[in-house]
């Protein structure tokens, strides 16, 4: 499908290398906002998260485990239980699962 729009590249590797390439800097483009919360925004602010590991710890590594697209949703759900009701706890993102074919 994608050789279709694509069909200047010479062979099949070239092009898995640079859709592997184009997906790695979607993903840094999700992870580079939670970092320079974390590290410029969150010392100025008290520390109030329940979890272990904290929110943005967790956002960015279910992002870089499992895809933007499945992070994001994982880490979006783990803001929503945040709340003064939750218990917290250690909660580490989940791993991901092997596909049989």
């Amino acid at each position: 499908m994608l050789n279709k729009y694509f069909c200047f590249f010479s062979d099949k590797t070239e092009l898995e290398r640079y859709k592997a390439l184009l997906l790695y800097y979607i993903r840094i483009g999700f992870v580079l906002p939670i970092k320079f919360y974390r590290y410029f925004i969150s010392p100025l602010l008290p520390r109030a998260c329940k979890y272990y590991p904290s929110c943005s710890v967790y956002a960015v590594e279910a992002i870089l485990r499992h895809g933007v697209i499945k992070g994001v949703f994982l880490s979006s759900w783990r803001i929503l239980r945040c709340n003064p009701w939750s218990a917290g706890g250690f909660d580490p993102v989940p791993p991901k699962k092997q596909r049989l074919l």
